[in-house]
């Protein structure tokens, strides 16, 4: 038999193995990845809704949402999680409103793929900081930074203005 079928054979028995061996490994990380992820947005629930001791979740087809209450069991607020585009891929964000719906109490990226050192100040602080008590009636808006900006308003930052105002968007 000629070297390049030998070599063929080989190296197609080997990319078979590695890939059998790479989905074995995807069946049982995806479990465990799902659970972390889910954690994390427990735990995200608590962060974006001050005074949270307990929710109920609700699930749509295309909208997932929870009602927030606190240790007496009164309502407080909500949290949604919604997902949209952002400049490299999409950015998923949990948002937590009032129980009037009226004011954003918090928010906090939960997943991205923005560029590092630029469009992933969504998830800096001093960006998710700017949505907490924002009004949300009349829509959310963004202005340049050094603009004067309303109480439904937040900066968009400059080179990152893609990722901010999707942030906005998506919210």
């Amino acid at each position: 038999m000629k070297l390049y079928i030998k070599m063929a054979i080989v190296l197609t028995a080997i990319s078979l193995l590695s890939a059998f061996a790479l989905s074995q490994v995807f069946l049982w990380a995806a479990p465990i990845i799902q659970a972390n992820k889910e954690l994390e947005v427990r735990n995200s629930v608590f962060e974006v809704v001050e005074g949270a001791k307990n929710f109920d979740k609700y699930d749509d087809k295309d909208f997932r949402y929870f009602k927030v209450y606190s240790e007496n069991d009164e309502i407080i607020g909500y949290a949604f999680i919604n997902v949209g585009n952002g400049f490299q891929g999409k950015i998923t964000v949990i948002a937590g409103v009032n129980s009037d719906l009226t004011i954003i109490k918090a928010i906090k990226v939960v997943d991205h793929s923005e560029t590092p050192g630029l469009g992933d100040i969504i998830v800096k602080e001093w960006y998710t900081e700017q949505f907490k008590n924002l009004v949300v009636n009349p829509n959310i808006g963004w202005v340049k930074e050094g603009a004067q900006k309303k109480e439904n308003e937040i900066y968009a930052k400059t080179g990152a203005t893609i990722s901010s105002k999707s942030v906005v968007a998506i919210l």
